[in-house]
């Protein structure tokens, strides 16, 4: 290869990472809507499993591209949404229900502890 046929940049190209955050947010849209979650469900369930503070606004602007996304919170909302982080951001196999890892807390799981952290529910989940 000569000096005239060589460009910066690897595997992902110019446009995928110029619009990554706009399509990121779009597919994570997609799979939240597929799996028939509410934007304030997986906004709670951000900050209880994760530890992410995060309200119904952060998600609605995510999911729009206002509001760009840590990668420590794309792998965790990866994670929630039971897809590899890679699906969110390329657009693949997002209407697909995936096994989530067996150590993984699932969504009536991390509702369980959610109550017991507002203090809706009395009983400590691990030992219900």
């Amino acid at each position: 290869m000569d000096q005239q046929d060589w460009r910066p940049g690897g595997e992902y190209g110019y446009e995928f990472v110029r619009t990554l955050d706009e399509n990121f947010g779009q597919n994570a849209r997609i799979r939240r809507e597929f799996l028939d979650y509410p934007q304030n469900t997986v906004a709670r369930l951000m900050t209880a499993m994760y530890g992410f503070k995060w309200h119904q606004t952060v998600v609605a602007k995510v999911e729009s591209g206002q509001r760009m996304i840590k990668l420590s919170e794309a792998y965790a909302l990866a994670d929630l949404y039971g897809v590899p982080l890679e699906n969110l951001a390329h657009g693949t196999d997002l209407q697909h229900v995936e096994q989530r890892p067996k150590n993984a807390m699932s969504i009536p799981e991390g509702l369980k502890w959610l109550g017991w952290m507002e203090g809706k529910d009395g009983e400590h989940p691990e030992e219900a």
